[in-house]
């Protein structure tokens, strides 16, 4: 046995300086800048293109009559000043203005007679003011019936806005008493309107005033930016979410009422350090991550912030002159020796393939 012994410690003699002599073990890992960026948390969801309650408008005639004849269809697209509805008056409303306008008559010639009986002193100045007063009184009348086109026997509604036909309640032939409505238009002039639903976790977090930003489902490439109206109080009964108004000033065009959109709010934005979501691990110590340094890795804790489907905001003991380790880190330990390989760009980081 002795033989084999001393045979063994030869061996392990002769092996001992190239076992020395092997490079310390390291991993290949990607790196990247460590830069500031402004990232933003937003809420994404679902909404319909609509028209709010405040945009609506029930055109109505000020006098009664018969409808002779429509110029819109249901949903149809209307300019300001464009032809609607037109009303042929009831009888009746034409003989109220014939009537104010005979009183007219009656009273101006009564007038007329006060006034010589008063020159010949056959009539005293409280007479003459009576008749005076009753002119006045006539004419106010025949004024206010030609205010409500009760001496037009035959009135056109115009389109007071740019808008949509939202509503008709009426046909031609049918008779409508003085202030029913007969149509309801929408006002596409200022701007178009979102209603979307949110979960009660987002909903707490929207405030009115925040920024949206919109696009049609089937076309992402056309996106419209506006602002939060305002948000129920409430949850909606049938949605079991809390509805949400957005207002898009510039896109009552483009978008439709009906149409379906994709939806982004931001609810906060900050600028800070940013490194890829992959850039990040987490153990039972917390988050952390590699720092470069002499060509070893160094174990940061972190504290992770805003984050984006790529990106992750990240403060602590951080050295901005270091570099991140973005791809490889599962392999490392802290002092651990590394092969670096830089990304394409560091001006901004982009997720790392």
């Amino acid at each position: 046995m002795r033989p084999v012994r001393m045979a063994v410690a030869l061996v392990a003699t002769l092996l001992s300086p190239a076992i020395q002599a092997q490079p310390a073990q390291s991993v290949a890992v990607k790196t990247a800048a460590l830069i500031q960026q402004t990232l933003t948390d937003t809420i994404d969801g679902f909404g319909t293109v609509s028209a709010s309650d405040t945009a609506l408008t029930d055109l109505s005639f000020f006098h009664a009559g018969q409808i002779s004849q429509l110029h819109v269809r249901q949903s149809e697209t209307v300019h300001a000043g464009q032809p609607i509805i037109e009303l042929t008056a009831d009888p009746a409303t034409l003989l109220s203005y014939e009537k104010a306008r005979a009183t007219l008559d009656f009273a101006n010639r009564d007038l007329e007679r006060m006034r010589t009986l008063v020159l010949q002193q056959l009539a005293t100045n409280a007479q003459l003011a009576a008749a005076q007063k009753a002119a006045a009184d006539a004419e106010a009348a025949l004024a206010t019936e030609r205010r409500l086109g009760n001496d037009q026997r035959t009135e056109i509604a115009r389109a007071p806005f740019d808008g949509y036909v939202v509503s008709i309640s009426v046909a031609p032939g049918d008779h409508v008493a003085a202030g029913a409505p007969v149509l309801k238009l929408a006002r596409t002039d200022q701007g178009a309107h979102v209603l979307m639903g949110l979960e009660p976790e987002d909903a707490r977090r929207v405030r009115s005033g925040m920024t949206a930003h919109a696009a049609l489902v089937f076309a992402p490439d056309q996106q419209f930016q506006g602002k939060v109206q305002s948000i129920a109080g409430a949850m909606n009964p049938t949605t079991k979410r809390a509805d949400l108004w957005i207002n898009l000033p510039d896109a009552a065009v483009v978008l439709p009422v009906g149409s379906a959109v994709t939806v982004k709010i931001d609810v906060a934005t900050r600028t800070g350090w940013v490194v890829p979501r992959q850039a990040v691990l987490h153990d039972r110590q917390g988050d952390y991550v590699f720092q470069i340094a002499n060509g070893k890795a160094r174990r940061i804790a972190v504290k992770v912030g805003l984050g984006t489907d790529h990106l992750t905001e990240i403060s602590g003991s951080l050295d901005p002159s270091l570099r991140i380790v973005v791809l490889g880190n599962y392999e490392l330990q802290d002092g651990m020796a590394v092969r670096e390989e830089t990304t394409k760009t560091d001006a901004k980081l982009d997720p790392v393939q």
